[in-house]
């Protein structure tokens, strides 16, 4: 049983194994408290600042484009849609 807990842990869950980006970012801490001099692009935010071309890109794409549906559903392609009533023409 797990601890603090009356229920043990399903067997379908015995197969499973560590998550790459879990294992990223515990090799990423090892290494920053051994001095290195690292940059962790596993779980979590990054240590460093949003590039000013992703940010600006970003916002603009919300603000000039539909953000609603798949891009299935994109403007030109509406009369052959097949999304939700909600989204369809």
């Amino acid at each position: 049983m797990t601890q603090g807990s009356p229920f043990g842990l399903s067997p379908n869950l015995h197969h499973l194994e560590t998550s790459a980006t879990i294992a990223i970012s515990q090799e990423a801490k090892r290494r920053k408290a051994a001095g290195e001099d690292v940059i962790d692009l596993g779980a979590g935010e990054p240590d460093f600042p949003t590039p000013a071309i992703a940010a600006d890109a970003g916002a603009r794409a919300i603000r000039d484009r539909p953000t609603k549906g798949s891009s299935s559903c994109a403007p030109r392609r509406r009369s052959t849609c097949r999304c939700s009533p909600a989204v369809a023409p």
